[in-house]
């Protein structure tokens, strides 16, 4: 068993991943509501789509959003704690679904937060049942 310190003593590697069940169109976090796996503790917020590192380390942290088949601006950013740090935009075109992949590795302390921002009043695409992954927010600890 791995033991790391910091908020609180964990015995597993720190690793969540969240997926979107409806679609998104609203300026802001998105929250990615279902929470398919986490091991180390309890880190992700379902209901705020905020996640919290229990300890300092190298974390490295990935969006993978499908942008609805609307024409439109889609623009994503990656925020720890108020800070923005990566972007990720996609010109939207009605024919299709388009794809935005955003990852970041940085130093975190303990209780430094994470989450995705939807910049643009355009569609981040989630859907409920067996495909319910199109869009999704994942991180670990590397070390």
């Amino acid at each position: 068993d791995l033991a790391v310190t910091g908020k609180q003593t964990i015995t597993a590697q720190p690793a969540f991943r969240a997926s979107l069940t409806s679609t998104y169109s609203s300026v802001g976090t998105i929250v990615f509501n279902s929470e398919q796996f986490e091991q180390g503790g309890n880190n992700y917020n379902a209901s705020t789509g905020i996640y919290t590192c229990p300890v300092a380390g190298l974390y490295m942290f990935i969006a993978c959003v499908t942008c609805s088949n609307a024409s439109g601006d889609y623009q994503i950013e990656m925020y720890k704690n108020s800070d923005a740090i990566g972007r990720a935009r996609e010109g939207g075109d009605s024919s299709h679904y388009s794809f935005m992949n955003l990852t970041v590795v940085q130093q975190f302390s303990a209780n430094d937060t994470c989450h995705v921002k939807n910049n643009a009043a355009s569609g981040i695409f989630g859907s409920t049942g067996s495909e319910s992954q199109h869009s999704q927010f994942m991180g670990y600890l590397l070390g």
